[in-house]
């Protein structure tokens, strides 16, 4: 009997600590999701159909038709309604089949993709063109040989892409009106989302039809392809991280055409690999290294960030180690630290990164939504801005899309993960101890169940 009450304290001990703590969590859930929605809706009042929001004077930016030099804008934006693009897969993150109807809606009949514009061809694919993908396939169960691949809810948004590119051998997909994701099938939905993926891919090659290696130009105008004088530099991510999304076109179309292109290109690349070292580039984000499953040096490589972070509340877009100081200043709201917090906890389950997550919302909500400086308050009225300067806290009027996109989606699903794991937890509890007058009582003596 004393070890059944020293259960029951302990029980009772972990229920009391970690209840405050869930409770906490459920308010960082609550808060991310109320700051989606403040920069989604303020985007849909104010910027709607231009590309982005800028936060603070309230107004919609496009591409810069004056100044085709400015890339930093230019590349990005291509006059496609860009924000609301990048936004349909947070809406079925979040939940909100009515919003996802409408924006799909919106998208169909709204955004063409006959542009005079000259994009980045790695912006236009991984952006708007996988986000069409992804949209695509939730609508949609892949067959393979016949048997029926279902994910959880979970799984699904951690593995869709991977998932569903590797299904090399699936032959047809299926309209969804299993709504296994929820009520966000359209049943007069007939695939026009795939229709103008294929639009978007189709004016993108140019940029790989017309040069010696294979390798794509970096940039490519909408209508007239390939411009003269157009810069012929490039990174290896901008040319070698297509194949996921080119291949699955590919097999959606049954025309190998964007697959066969995409894998030129990684062969190429992989030839030009260093003869000592193989590799192309270093990459230290420790997300990429948990999906590489070094969760060891995913650890380590995150504490580095997490302490850049916690210096300036944001993340500079360069820091010099020797220097100890950034050489790049800004913060343009950038997912990747969120998304290796996010990935971190799935693969450990250590609440550290759900204080880590806590931390980011709270350092967004304080230092990109409202400012203050001295004796008067700058305030962002519309949105998320970009830090200017991560010394002084200065902003700049500009929410680029990834910040709904991305950014928040992984702060709020590593909230939500970590709820439906507690929940899980605290229901075997509820149900495997029945705690009266002080006493714990074992129910059928059964070991606890699989809760991962």
């Amino acid at each position: 009997m004393d070890g059944i009450q020293m259960v029951s304290v302990s029980v009772a001990t972990y229920y009391q600590v970690y209840l405050s703590f869930q409770a906490d969590i459920e308010n960082a859930s609550k808060e991310a999701k109320e700051m989606f929605y403040f920069g989604y809706e303020n985007y849909m009042s104010y910027a709607f159909p231009h590309d982005e929001l800028d936060p603070i004077h309230c107004t919609g930016r496009g591409h810069d038709h004056a100044n085709p030099e400015n890339i930093n804008i230019n590349d990005v934006l291509g006059d496609y309604s860009l924000t609301l693009i990048d936004s349909l897969d947070s809406l079925v993150v979040f939940g909100d089949p009515v919003e996802f109807k409408r924006a799909v809606s919106l998208v169909i009949n709204t955004v063409s993709f006959e542009k005079n514009t000259t994009i980045q061809v790695f912006e236009a694919t991984i952006r708007s063109f996988a986000v069409y993908l992804f949209i695509y396939y939730t609508y949609n169960i892949a067959y393979y040989f016949g048997f029926c691949f279902v994910f959880s809810h979970e799984e699904f948004f951690l593995h869709a892409f991977r998932v569903i590119g590797s299904l090399l051998s699936a032959h047809w997909i299926a309209s969804d009106d299993s709504c296994l994701l929820g009520d966000f099938f359209i049943p007069d939905y007939e695939g026009e989302l795939l229709t103008m993926a294929h639009d978007l891919a189709a004016r993108l090659l140019p940029a790989f039809e017309q040069t010696a290696t294979g390798i794509p130009f970096p940039r490519v105008n909408l209508q007239r392809g390939v411009l003269p004088n157009t810069a012929n530099e490039t990174c290896t991510a901008g040319a070698g991280s297509l194949l996921l999304e080119f291949g699955i076109l590919s097999r959606l179309l049954g025309d190998q055409t964007y697959e066969r292109i995409a894998r030129r290109i990684n062969e190429r690349i992989w030839q030009m690999r260093d003869e000592k070292t193989g590799l192309l580039v270093f990459a230290s984000f420790s997300g990429v290294l948990i999906l590489a499953g070094d969760v060891e040096e995913a650890v380590c490589q995150h504490s580095i960030y997490y302490a850049i972070w916690k210096k300036y509340g944001v993340l500079p877009e360069r820091f010099n180690w020797h220097l100890k100081r950034p050489d790049v200043n800004f913060y343009p709201l950038r997912p990747e630290f969120a998304e290796s917090t996010y990935l971190l906890y799935l693969a450990t389950k250590n609440p550290f990164y759900l204080h880590v997550g806590r931390e980011i919302l709270d350092s967004l909500n304080s230092i990109t939504r409202v400012r203050s400086y001295l004796y008067f308050m700058f305030l962002v009225k519309c949105g998320f801005a970009t830090v200017h300067d991560v010394n002084d806290g200065s902003l700049e009027d500009r929410m680029e899309s990834f910040f709904l996109a991305e950014t928040m989606k992984y702060l709020y699903l590593c909230s939500y993960f970590y709820l439906n794991y507690f929940n899980k937890l605290l229901s075997y509890l509820l149900s495997f101890y029945l705690v009266e007058y002080g006493s714990c009582i074992s129910h059928n003596g059964a070991l606890p169940p699989d809760i991962s």
